[in-house]
């Protein structure tokens, strides 16, 4: 990857919010915790996220020279914070959605969390469908190409990860990350031709 994790000396700054949502259980906090301290050890019980977590984090994208600045919300994915999730799904930059290899469910939930993403944001924006517990795929059930295709389909990328075992975890953000970097260069490239 061309990335790295708060590296200093970027000569531009860029601000991010970012939503991670999904059904309960598919393991976005577990993700976001591996992104935020890649250090931390995975915790196996399951903390219901009580409407939103918010973080922070810098990442520091090497072939832009930038660094962009992540303020994460960890959308609790039950039915019960769902008037609550309009107001943190305002005015987000982009979002991972996220789903369990071993849930069909949580799978075909997606096109729900598209449609409620999008009209929160009142935009499609730029995005990645995550499989998460890649660890678990002898007993996985959603197959990868479906996943892909659903990504290309609403013009989103398609990673797959283990939080558990920390595979692959970094790769959604930095996908995000060098999205935002490459529009931000295309818009400013835009506005010189003015």
């Amino acid at each position: 990857m061309s990335s790295s994790e708060g590296s200093v000396g970027a000569t531009s700054l860029l601000r991010c919010k970012l939503a991670v949502v999904g059904d309960g259980a598919v393991g976005k906090s577990s993700i976001v915790q591996r992104f935020i301290s890649s250090d931390s050890g995975f915790n196996p019980a399951y903390t219901l996220t009580p409407g939103c977590d918010l973080e922070f984090k810098q990442y520091f994208v090497k072939d832009y020279n930038t660094t962009v600045e992540f303020l994460i919300a960890d959308v609790g994915g039950q039915q019960l914070f769902s008037t609550l999730r309009k107001e943190y799904l305002t005015n987000i930059s982009a979002v991972l959605y996220v789903y369990d290899i071993t849930n069909e469910e949580s799978f075909l939930s997606l096109q729900k969390w598209y449609k409620e993403v999008e009209e929160a944001a009142g935009r499609n924006l730029p995005g990645v469908v995550v499989g998460n517990k890649v660890d678990l795929r002898s007993v996985g059930i959603v197959d990868p190409l479906k996943a892909s295709e659903f990504a290309r389909l609403h013009g989103l990328s398609f990673v797959e990860c283990s939080a558990s075992e920390s595979v692959d975890v970094l790769s959604p953000f930095d996908t995000i990350a060098t999205d935002m970097c490459k529009l931000f260069q295309e818009r400013v490239e835009a506005l010189k031709l003015l």
